[in-house]
Order: C-alpha cells, then structure tokens, then sequence
C-alpha cells in the first residue's frame, strides 16, 4: 500500500493461471507512472489517504 508521499508498488498476478504478469506503480510527487503489460479486463480508482 502507498501512502501519501513517494513510493513504489509491483503487483504481481497470475501466476496460478499459467498468465504471469507485473506491474509497476511509481508516486513521484504529484506524479504517478503505471508501467508493465497486460490485457484490461476492469476498470477502476485508486484512492490514497490525504497527508496528515
């Protein structure tokens, strides 16, 4: 989980389908960088806690 401020998080999933994949989160500042492959089936919002 990430938390206000900067920071990196890879999600791993897959594996137990025989379809790996990785995907890298990156919080720089205001800045947010989603990198990896895969295929999009869901949509959704991610929601960080306010700096407190």
């Amino acid at each position: 989980m990430l938390t206000a401020g900067d920071g990196t998080v890879v999600v791993e999933q897959g594996h137990a389908m025989g379809r790996p994949s990785t995907i890298t989160v990156t919080v720089s500042g205001p800045r947010v960088r989603i990198s990896g492959s895969g295929l999009v089936v869901a949509q959704g919002t991610m929601m960080l806690p306010a700096a407190g």
